[in-house]
């Protein structure tokens, strides 16, 4: 009450949505699939309407209902190329023969090194728990060791 500028007003808080019209509290939380980091003013984002401070849940990303900001799926997996995911379970584990790192957005970090095989949901290039084993061969890539062929070691 007795509010006399916009300063006096308070900004939507993170994870709310506060519709345009004089409201006394926020309308609700930011749907599943979207974030809302501050003044959103809708529930839901498509690609069309996400700005800086409200959207679609981003790339490698995965937003719940009241999502201020939206968190990574984390080492080992990623979106496989989708927006707007609603919880982490969505994420993907990242492909075999490729390693995912949270620091990487928007596809895998890159392909296994030679001498290592990267199982489905690897997060380093060169896995401690999968170098390649004696009598096989792993080249870049690698989702799992090959052995070597009939007469050699």
């Amino acid at each position: 009450t007795r509010a006399a500028a916009a300063t006096d007003c308070t900004d939507c808080p993170a994870g709310s949505w506060c519709a345009p019209e004089a409201r006394t509290a926020p309308s609700g939380l930011c749907a599943a699939g979207s974030f809302c980091r501050t003044r959103a003013t809708q529930a839901s984002y498509t690609l069309a309407t996400t700005t800086a401070t409200a959207g679609i849940c981003p790339l490698d990303h995965y937003c719940e209902a009241g999502t201020g900001e939206p968190p990574h799926c984390g080492d080992g997996f990623w979106s496989a190329g989708a927006r707007g995911l609603i919880a982490k379970s969505a994420c993907s584990p990242c492909p075999a023969g490729e390693y995912c790192q949270a620091s990487a957005a928007k596809q895998p970090a890159g392909l296994c090194s030679e001498g290592y095989y990267c199982p489905a949901g690897s997060s380093s290039p060169t896995p401690s728990a999968t170098p390649c084993p004696p009598g096989s061969f792993c080249p870049a890539g690698s989702p799992t060791a090959t052995l070597c062929p009939a007469g050699s070691y």
